[in-house]
Protein backbone atom coordinates (compact mmCIF):
# COMPACT_ATOMS: atom_id res chain seq x y z
CA UNK A 1 0.00 0.00 0.00
CA UNK A 2 1.23 3.40 -1.03
CA UNK A 3 1.75 6.14 1.72
CA UNK A 4 -1.29 8.23 -0.21
CA UNK A 5 -3.30 4.70 0.00
CA UNK A 6 -2.68 4.13 3.23
CA UNK A 7 -3.86 8.22 3.98
CA UNK A 8 -7.18 7.45 2.08
CA UNK A 9 -7.56 4.70 4.65
CA UNK A 10 -7.46 6.67 7.44
CA UNK A 11 -10.07 8.84 5.79
CA UNK A 12 -12.48 5.99 4.99
CA UNK A 13 -12.40 5.04 8.62
CA UNK A 14 -14.66 8.02 9.38
CA UNK A 15 -11.85 10.27 11.02
CA UNK A 16 -13.16 13.86 10.85
CA UNK A 17 -11.47 16.27 7.63
CA UNK A 18 -9.63 18.97 8.55
CA UNK A 19 -11.86 22.17 8.34
CA UNK A 20 -14.54 20.10 10.30
CA UNK A 21 -11.80 20.63 13.35
CA UNK A 22 -10.88 23.87 13.05
CA UNK A 23 -14.26 25.32 12.96
CA UNK A 24 -14.27 23.65 16.38
CA UNK A 25 -11.25 25.36 17.31
CA UNK A 26 -8.78 22.46 17.63
CA UNK A 27 -5.10 23.24 18.13
CA UNK A 28 -3.18 21.14 15.45
CA UNK A 29 0.23 19.42 16.72
CA UNK A 30 1.60 18.56 13.17
CA UNK A 31 5.45 17.99 13.01
CA UNK A 32 5.53 20.97 10.44
CA UNK A 33 3.25 23.61 12.87
CA UNK A 34 6.08 22.71 16.32
CA UNK A 35 8.86 21.90 13.86
CA UNK A 36 10.84 24.52 16.44
CA UNK A 37 10.21 22.55 19.52
CA UNK A 38 11.42 18.79 17.84
CA UNK A 39 13.61 16.49 19.61
CA UNK A 40 15.19 13.48 19.27
CA UNK A 41 13.96 10.59 21.18
CA UNK A 42 16.30 7.55 21.40
CA UNK A 43 13.80 5.07 22.65
CA UNK A 44 10.22 4.59 23.48
CA UNK A 45 7.37 2.53 23.08
CA UNK A 46 4.53 2.01 20.92
CA UNK A 47 1.57 -0.72 21.61
CA UNK A 48 -0.68 -1.60 18.98
CA UNK A 49 -2.78 -4.73 16.91
CA UNK A 50 -1.16 -7.22 14.18
CA UNK A 51 -3.78 -5.70 11.18
CA UNK A 52 -1.76 -2.41 11.87
CA UNK A 53 1.82 -3.57 11.87
CA UNK A 54 2.29 -2.74 8.32
CA UNK A 55 0.91 0.60 8.87
CA UNK A 56 3.94 1.45 11.30
CA UNK A 57 6.43 -0.08 8.91
CA UNK A 58 4.87 2.23 5.97
CA UNK A 59 4.87 5.38 8.43
CA UNK A 60 9.04 5.50 9.01
CA UNK A 61 10.41 8.60 8.21
CA UNK A 62 7.33 10.12 7.79
CA UNK A 63 5.51 13.10 9.01
CA UNK A 64 3.22 11.62 10.73
CA UNK A 65 2.97 11.45 14.45
CA UNK A 66 2.23 7.89 15.98
CA UNK A 67 1.09 8.08 19.79
CA UNK A 68 4.09 6.66 21.86
CA UNK A 69 5.17 6.22 25.45
CA UNK A 70 8.43 5.40 27.78
CA UNK A 71 6.30 4.92 31.06
CA UNK A 72 4.15 2.44 31.30
CA UNK A 73 1.16 1.85 33.19
CA UNK A 74 -1.45 -0.66 34.84
CA UNK A 75 -4.23 0.63 32.19
CA UNK A 76 -1.66 -0.42 29.71
CA UNK A 77 -0.78 -3.87 31.17
CA UNK A 78 -4.45 -4.33 31.16
CA UNK A 79 -4.12 -4.32 27.09
CA UNK A 80 -6.98 -1.70 26.65
CA UNK A 81 -4.74 -0.08 24.01
CA UNK A 82 -6.06 -0.96 20.55
CA UNK A 83 -6.79 -4.70 22.00
CA UNK A 84 -2.74 -4.52 21.90
CA UNK A 85 -0.90 -7.49 20.57
CA UNK A 86 2.93 -6.40 19.47
CA UNK A 87 4.88 -3.96 21.26
CA UNK A 88 7.40 -1.64 18.72
CA UNK A 89 10.75 -0.07 20.34
CA UNK A 90 11.07 3.34 18.19
CA UNK A 91 13.48 6.38 17.51
CA UNK A 92 12.32 9.46 15.95
CA UNK A 93 11.57 13.29 16.53
CA UNK A 94 9.05 14.50 18.98
CA UNK A 95 7.43 18.33 19.05
CA UNK A 96 5.04 17.64 21.38
CA UNK A 97 4.91 15.22 24.83
CA UNK A 98 3.48 15.09 27.79
CA UNK A 99 3.50 13.31 31.40
CA UNK A 100 0.08 12.35 30.94
CA UNK A 101 -1.63 10.26 27.86
CA UNK A 102 -2.93 13.53 26.80
CA UNK A 103 -5.99 11.84 24.26
CA UNK A 104 -5.38 13.58 20.93
CA UNK A 105 -7.45 13.53 18.42
CA UNK A 106 -6.94 12.27 14.59
CA UNK A 107 -8.04 13.67 10.84
CA UNK A 108 -8.07 12.06 8.14
CA UNK A 109 -4.91 12.18 7.35
CA UNK A 110 -3.03 11.07 10.61
CA UNK A 111 -2.39 14.19 12.04
CA UNK A 112 -3.10 15.01 15.54
CA UNK A 113 -4.99 17.43 17.36
CA UNK A 114 -6.05 18.82 21.08
CA UNK A 115 -9.62 19.43 22.38
CA UNK A 116 -10.35 22.78 23.39
CA UNK A 117 -12.12 21.35 26.29
CA UNK A 118 -10.04 18.51 27.24
CA UNK A 119 -7.54 19.90 29.73
CA UNK A 120 -8.51 20.59 32.89
CA UNK A 121 -7.58 24.72 32.15
CA UNK A 122 -8.99 25.25 29.37
CA UNK A 123 -5.88 26.58 28.21
CA UNK A 124 -6.28 25.11 24.41
CA UNK A 125 -9.82 27.20 24.34
CA UNK A 126 -8.30 30.20 26.36
CA UNK A 127 -5.32 30.46 24.66
CA UNK A 128 -5.67 29.44 21.28
CA UNK A 129 -9.48 29.08 20.19
CA UNK A 130 -10.50 32.18 21.67
CA UNK A 131 -7.72 33.64 19.30
CA UNK A 132 -7.85 31.60 15.75
CA UNK A 133 -11.37 32.18 16.29
CA UNK A 134 -10.22 36.18 16.23
CA UNK A 135 -8.67 35.82 13.34
CA UNK A 136 -10.49 33.62 11.11
CA UNK A 137 -13.56 36.61 11.91
CA UNK A 138 -11.07 39.48 11.13
CA UNK A 139 -9.67 37.44 7.94
CA UNK A 140 -13.12 36.52 6.67
CA UNK A 141 -14.42 39.68 7.39
CA UNK A 142 -17.63 37.77 9.96
CA UNK A 143 -20.14 39.56 12.33
CA UNK A 144 -18.54 36.65 14.81
CA UNK A 145 -17.04 33.84 15.66
CA UNK A 146 -20.69 32.17 15.40
CA UNK A 147 -20.88 32.83 12.22
CA UNK A 148 -17.46 30.47 11.15
CA UNK A 149 -19.16 26.89 11.16
CA UNK A 150 -21.69 27.56 8.32
CA UNK A 151 -19.16 30.13 6.68
CA UNK A 152 -16.78 27.64 6.35
CA UNK A 153 -19.45 24.82 5.34
CA UNK A 154 -20.51 26.67 2.16
CA UNK A 155 -17.41 26.94 0.89
CA UNK A 156 -15.95 24.87 -2.34
CA UNK A 157 -13.30 22.90 -2.34
CA UNK A 158 -11.04 25.65 -3.74
CA UNK A 159 -12.43 27.72 -0.81
CA UNK A 160 -12.03 24.90 1.94
CA UNK A 161 -8.09 24.41 1.06
CA UNK A 162 -7.35 28.11 1.36
CA UNK A 163 -9.09 28.10 4.83
CA UNK A 164 -7.03 25.41 6.25
CA UNK A 165 -3.81 26.65 4.56
CA UNK A 166 -4.67 30.17 6.69
CA UNK A 167 -5.63 28.26 9.92
CA UNK A 168 -2.09 26.42 9.84
CA UNK A 169 -0.68 29.56 9.28
CA UNK A 170 -2.27 31.53 12.04
CA UNK A 171 -2.07 28.29 14.59
CA UNK A 172 2.12 28.93 13.69
CA UNK A 173 1.79 31.94 15.21
CA UNK A 174 -0.17 31.38 18.32
CA UNK A 175 1.85 28.36 19.47
CA UNK A 176 4.78 28.81 21.14
CA UNK A 177 7.22 27.18 23.73
CA UNK A 178 4.68 29.20 26.65
CA UNK A 179 1.51 27.92 25.52
CA UNK A 180 2.77 24.24 25.08
CA UNK A 181 4.24 23.91 28.55
CA UNK A 182 1.14 25.30 30.23
CA UNK A 183 -1.00 23.34 28.15
CA UNK A 184 0.84 20.15 29.47
CA UNK A 185 0.84 21.38 32.71
CA UNK A 186 -2.72 21.36 32.57
CA UNK A 187 -3.05 18.15 31.33
CA UNK A 188 -1.20 16.61 34.00
CA UNK A 189 -3.58 17.64 36.41
CA UNK A 190 -5.89 15.71 34.91
CA UNK A 191 -7.51 12.53 36.38
CA UNK A 192 -5.31 9.33 35.40
CA UNK A 193 -8.43 7.27 34.82
CA UNK A 194 -8.06 3.64 34.42
CA UNK A 195 -4.51 3.30 35.91
CA UNK A 196 -3.54 5.50 32.68
CA UNK A 197 -0.68 7.39 34.50
CA UNK A 198 1.59 6.88 31.40
CA UNK A 199 3.18 9.43 29.76
CA UNK A 200 2.57 10.26 25.74
CA UNK A 201 4.68 11.01 23.11
CA UNK A 202 3.68 11.83 19.72
CA UNK A 203 6.22 10.84 17.43
CA UNK A 204 7.66 11.14 13.57
CA UNK A 205 10.27 10.60 11.51
CA UNK A 206 10.78 7.67 13.13
CA UNK A 207 12.47 4.37 13.06
CA UNK A 208 11.38 1.21 14.38
CA UNK A 209 14.36 -1.26 16.44
CA UNK A 210 12.65 -3.89 17.42
CA UNK A 211 9.12 -5.67 17.55
CA UNK A 212 7.63 -8.03 20.01
CA UNK A 213 4.62 -9.74 20.54
CA UNK A 214 2.18 -8.84 24.00
CA UNK A 215 1.17 -11.59 26.17
CA UNK A 216 2.99 -14.42 26.90
CA UNK A 217 4.93 -17.72 25.62
CA UNK A 218 1.82 -19.79 24.44
CA UNK A 219 0.18 -16.59 22.93
CA UNK A 220 3.56 -15.86 20.96
CA UNK A 221 3.31 -18.83 18.51
CA UNK A 222 -0.40 -17.64 17.61
CA UNK A 223 0.19 -14.19 17.03
CA UNK A 224 3.48 -14.98 15.02
CA UNK A 225 1.54 -16.73 12.20
CA UNK A 226 -0.76 -13.93 11.96
CA UNK A 227 1.86 -11.76 11.44
CA UNK A 228 3.48 -13.82 8.71
CA UNK A 229 0.75 -14.19 6.94
CA UNK A 230 0.46 -9.66 6.48
CA UNK A 231 3.99 -9.05 6.49
CA UNK A 232 7.72 -10.59 6.30
CA UNK A 233 8.77 -8.98 9.62
CA UNK A 234 11.33 -10.04 12.37
CA UNK A 235 9.90 -11.09 15.89
CA UNK A 236 12.63 -10.62 18.73
CA UNK A 237 10.78 -12.56 21.24
CA UNK A 238 7.46 -11.66 23.55
CA UNK A 239 6.65 -9.29 26.50
CA UNK A 240 4.18 -10.34 29.11
CA UNK A 241 1.40 -7.49 29.26
CA UNK A 242 2.31 -7.35 33.29
CA UNK A 243 5.40 -6.20 32.21
CA UNK A 244 4.33 -2.97 30.19
CA UNK A 245 3.49 -1.27 33.40
CA UNK A 246 7.18 -1.52 34.39
CA UNK A 247 8.53 0.20 30.96
CA UNK A 248 10.64 3.08 32.44
CA UNK A 249 10.07 2.79 36.30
Amino acid sequence: MKFKELLEKYAAEGRSKEWELMIRGYMPLTPSILKEFEIFIPETYHITSVKRVPDIFKLQNKKVDISTFTIGSTGISGGAIENGEVIFTLEGYSSFDASQDINTFLDRNGHRWLDPYKDKDYIVNNKFSIKIYSEIVKEYNLDDRHSISSFVTKMDGKEKAKFIKFYYDASKKIINKKLLEEIKNSIARNYKMGGFDNNEILLHNFKIKDLKILGNSEREEYIWHKIQDIADIDVSGYLDFSEVKNIGK
